[in-house]
């Protein structure tokens, strides 16, 4: 028979020791059947990153907007682009695979997005971005000789959608930081690629 009272009948599975295998889909039924929110990152119901990997998803829905928002005539769009080596020689070794890569046909310039699933934190060093993810990012800059660079994380309510971070190097290496509202990631990301249909 259809359940009457979700809460007592959980309170029952959570008894039941047999249930332990069921726990993801459990948590996930009682998301659903309760018509709870909960925070991508917080939040007692932890179910976000027990079914799905949430880093994955979130690196390809976000190339599929951009895809989507840039035209084929005059953009060109790859995912997990493997173009380049950070070296050539004596072999081609350590592939490189930034997660979107856009080329403008009109000029041929580069921009380059790499997305993170991870929360900055104002009170952390360098915000909590890794110096690794900094290093790979320089990289693609220099190896496709990029326009710009981009790190796209979720949003904060210290980082909100809209803001940018920008790091530049005095030898022309462009690094941003841009923050996505995941319930509005369609125009979080179309501000985000805005720039692209700008000519230098």
């Amino acid at each position: 028979a259809p359940s009457i009272n979700y809460s007592y009948d959980f309170s029952k599975c959570d008894q039941d020791g047999r249930r332990k295998d069921y726990s993801a889909a459990l948590s996930w039924s009682r998301v659903f059947l309760s018509g709870s929110t909960f925070s991508p990152f917080f939040g007692d119901e932890n179910v976000t990153t027990q079914l799905f990997p949430m880093e994955t998803l979130f690196e390809s829905y976000t190339a599929e907007i951009v895809k989507k928002l840039l035209d084929t005539e005059n953009f060109e769009v790859s995912v997990q682009d493997r173009s380049f080596h950070l070296f050539d020689e004596p072999e081609k070794k350590f592939q490189m695979k930034p997660d979107i890569v856009v080329r403008r046909m009109t000029d041929g310039a580069v921009f380059i997005f790499d997305t993170k699933w991870k929360l900055l934190d104002e009170s952390r060093q360098n915000w909590g971005i890794s110096q690794s993810d900094m290093y790979q990012m320089f990289a693609y800059h220099k190896k496709y000789a990029a326009q710009s660079v981009s790190l796209i994380y979720p949003q904060t309510p210290a980082f909100p959608s809209g803001r940018t971070i920008r790091f530049k190097s005095d030898d022309a290496a462009a690094i941003n930081v841009h923050f996505v509202d995941l319930f509005d990631m369609k125009n979080s990301v179309a501000k985000i690629t805005s720039e692209l249909t700008l000519q230098p």
